[in-house]
């Protein structure tokens, strides 16, 4: 099982979304007011700013809502490196999970 995954938005861009059964089987949550795009941020070991960086200049990404409280990141491809983003942070929480459990 994988927690994140590539999701067609079918309004012409793609997301980075999460497994809510994952996150229930090991009790992932956020706390109140938290949000998994930070999670991802941290998997990758950057601050939030960095990461919404990283994503616009690296895999193309369209910065959105940004003066919501996060930014919402577009995907205009699903592309070879997205996929292996994906895949990385998948790596990286089942590294996470792996850990809490020792």
């Amino acid at each position: 099982m994988t927690c994140f995954r590539i999701t067609d938005s079918n309004q012409g861009y793609y997301i980075i979304t999460t497994n809510l059964e994952f996150m229930s089987k090991y009790r992932l949550f956020m706390t109140k007011g938290g949000s998994m795009v930070v999670m991802m941020s941290k998997l990758l070991g950057l601050d939030y700013p960095s990461y919404c960086r990283l994503m616009r200049d690296e895999y193309g990404a369209q910065l959105c809502n940004k003066t919501h409280r996060y930014i919402s990141i577009h995907f205009p491809e699903k592309t070879k490196e997205l996929i292996e983003l994906v895949a990385l942070l998948n790596k990286r929480i089942n590294i996470y999970v792996n850990m809490r459990k020792a």
